[in-house]
């Protein structure tokens, strides 16, 4: 494990492109700690801020002061109370100040009653400007920290998630650390530290392949998913030897297409297929070209489809009469062992099932 200091971190993304020049502007929001009945008095302003959410709201359960971080408010000058429109608005947070309002219920007076903490835009009434005018640019300013606060600030990625989830001992998010490391594979410093530890693209599509493609054979870590995977690795490892990176959705792909050669095969058939898939398949469709098309979380299906058909095609035009083809037989019957085998478009499954009677 390592870290790094912000100097060391100003330095390094100076040294990746980061230009801005030193300097600053605006007034820094100023630190207070609320009471629940001054919180209570605080107000939302429809004009720009969103609906409060009781799913959201019932979603963070019980009021937890460790994760209750500042609400953002904004102090309007007292000026404009004469158009109703002075007061404490919170900006960012109200789901947090009702959360801390409700949980003070019958506290307020006691000695260890908690306080909420806020971070606060102060405005100071300009008198060259209009009443309207002073209102307009206080609403400013507050819809554009809001606009900030909620589109600038990024939102964590689910690699984020996991390496938070893995510190918590999160058991998902061990196991799918743990599988990375056993196929030395890593995406943003997650997974194998190894230094030739391949790098994943389309992560979210890896995590699919480890949480929804094996979800049926007792779920990410288990001895029998781990050994489905490995064997999927193999096999992408003999068709893609020189790929840098391993594609997230091409992955999957030829994890099912392992597992369809595995499962739904047999003797010659099998070996054929295998051996066609790591001498040929590469020359046919890199990895992005073999998915291509193919985005959704069925994407697996559709890419070996395409590639039994690309397989019959070649042996047909290569052997003719007899070629050792997968037929529409021996694709109902797979489907049968395992239904994730089964064409993805009901159409043309249909059509396949019509051939094979």
């Amino acid at each position: 494990m390592s870290s790094s200091t912000i100097k060391e971190l100003t330095l390094q993304v100076k040294q990746q492109g980061y230009s801005i020049l030193p300097g600053w502007k605006g007034e820094p929001l100023e630190y207070t700690s609320s009471n629940r009945e001054k919180v209570g008095k605080n107000k939302v302003d429809d004009l720009y801020q969103r609906t409060i959410s009781v799913l959201k709201l019932n979603h963070y359960d019980e009021c937890d002061l460790t994760l209750l971080i500042p609400a953002i408010i904004s102090e309007r000058p007292e000026e404009l109370a004469e158009i109703d429109r002075d007061g404490r608005y919170v900006i960012d947070g109200q789901n947090k100040e009702v959360i801390f309002y409700n949980a003070t219920s019958g506290q307020e007076n006691t000695d260890n009653a908690p306080t909420m903490h806020e971070m606060v835009l102060k405005h100071k009434y300009d008198p060259n400007l209009t009443l309207t005018e002073n209102y307009e640019k206080v609403l400013k300013a507050e819809a554009r920290l809001f606009e900030h606060l909620n589109t600038l600030r990024k939102k964590l990625t689910k690699l984020d998630e996991l390496r938070a989830e893995v510190c918590q001992g999160d058991e998902l998010a061990t196991d799918i650390e743990d599988t990375m490391i056993t196929l030395n594979l890593v995406s943003d410093r997650f997974g194998s530290k190894e230094s030739n530890a391949k790098e994943v693209r389309s992560f979210s599509q890896f995590y699919y392949c480890l949480t929804g493609d094996f979800k049926d054979e007792d779920g990410v870590g288990t001895s029998k998913t781990t050994k489905l995977l490995k064997s999927g690795y193999n096999l992408w490892s003999a068709i893609y030897p020189k790929e840098e990176k391993v594609h997230g959705t091409a992955f999957r792909a030829i994890c099912l297409i392992d597992r369809f050669t595995n499962e739904a095969l047999s003797n010659g058939l099998q070996e054929k297929f295998r051996n066609w898939c790591k001498e040929e398949l590469s020359k046919q469709y890199s990895p992005v070209k073999l998915v291509k098309g193919f985005g959704t979380f069925e994407s697996p299906r559709w890419t070996l489809h395409r590639v039994i058909e690309k397989y019959n095609d070649m042996m047909s035009n290569m052997v003719g009469s007899g070629a050792p083809t997968i037929g529409p037989k021996k694709l109902v019957a797979a489907a049968e062992l395992n239904k994730v085998f089964v064409h993805p478009d009901e159409d043309e499954w249909q059509r396949i099932n019509k051939r094979a009677e």
